[in-house]
């Protein structure tokens, strides 16, 4: 299928050092869960492609900004997970997980998260652009703020 010169393949397998899951984050887990979250927005209005950007952690964004849920439902994130460096990126559902933040820093419940993940060391090369400043800073730093503790499999 072509769409614009662009031809998507479906090979049926993921690059080697690459899986996928799937978590379902309660109100219990979501705290430690959040803690590993950064987002594909950068601090002080830069973009992917300024040197020196800072992507935001959602914790620190959520601080900052305030989204409101519009269901009760189970919420859905999709997220890239790169081990070495304890890292996850929010790659679909950046505005429902910072609702999610907002209410459970203020003590409110929180609906179950459904969590898909693509994680493992390659991830970082899928998802550069995004990745590329976290691990800088990794490497300035020698640990992103966050652990390496992964959501449990449904």
């Amino acid at each position: 299928m072509k769409a614009k010169g662009v031809r998507v393949v479906w090979a049926g397998q993921l690059p080697a050092g690459v899986g996928v899951r799937e978590a379902l984050v309660g109100a219990n887990q979501w705290a430690e869960f959040a803690t590993d979250c950064f987002l594909p927005w950068y601090k002080d209005g830069l973009d992917w492609r300024s040197p020196g950007c800072v992507n935001y952690s959602l914790l620190g964004y959520a601080k900052a900004h305030t989204e409101r849920l519009t269901t009760r439902d189970q919420i859905l994130l999709v997220s890239a997970y790169h081990p070495p460096t304890g890292t996850r990126l929010i790659l679909d559902g950046c505005h429902r997980a910072v609702a999610v933040q907002n209410r459970s820093s203020r003590g409110l419940p929180i609906p179950e998260v459904r969590v898909l993940e693509c994680f493992g060391v390659r991830v970082s090369e899928i998802f550069k652009t995004d990745f590329d400043p976290l691990l800088r800073i990794h490497a300035m730093n020698g640990k992103l703020k966050g652990h390496s503790r992964v959501p449990k499999r449904v």
